[in-house]
């Protein structure tokens, strides 16, 4: 059985070849068209905010998992809330709690920046991850997800 020491920390840009390797896992489970240089600029359009916040999982020198979050004013709370996407886990190290410590970390980062309210998109398929935003407290909503490309 391997064990694995993690590291939980900040993505920088250093990471960016890393965080598209995860992204290329995560959009063909999702089935979400792979389009490396429009992934790499929304990658450096992060680094280069504020109000966003990358997490990375790494073990022996290597990036296996990511959870992105970026801040916006929300009227409804009355101050910030966060956007969480793109939650991966390189399938090797999954199952020993990464996800769950990913979101661990970006629920602090998101109190250390004075959020009221953590939302994110679920695929209604995907069993496993409701199971693990259940368990840190997520609920579903009325609302539908809609969206128009521009």
């Amino acid at each position: 059985m391997n064990t694995f020491n993690f590291l939980f920390r900040k993505a920088s840009h250093s990471d960016i070849e890393n965080l598209i390797h995860l992204l290329h896992i995560l959009f063909d489970i999702e089935d979400i068209p792979f389009d490396e240089s429009k992934h790499r600029k929304a990658l450096q359009m992060i680094f280069d905010e504020n109000n966003a916040c990358i997490m990375v999982a790494e073990t022996q020198k290597k990036i296996v998992g990511m959870c992105a979050a970026q801040l916006f004013i929300s009227t409804a709370e009355g101050g910030y809330a966060a956007f969480i996407e793109d939650i991966v886990v390189e399938p090797e190290y999954q199952q020993k709690g990464v996800a769950n410590r990913l979101l661990k970390e970006m629920e602090q980062w998101a109190k250390n920046n004075n959020v009221k309210r953590l939302q994110l998109f679920v695929h209604h398929n995907n069993e496993p991850a409701k199971k693990l935003y259940y368990q840190h407290g997520f609920q579903l909503t009325p609302c539908a997800f809609m969206k128009r490309n521009l």
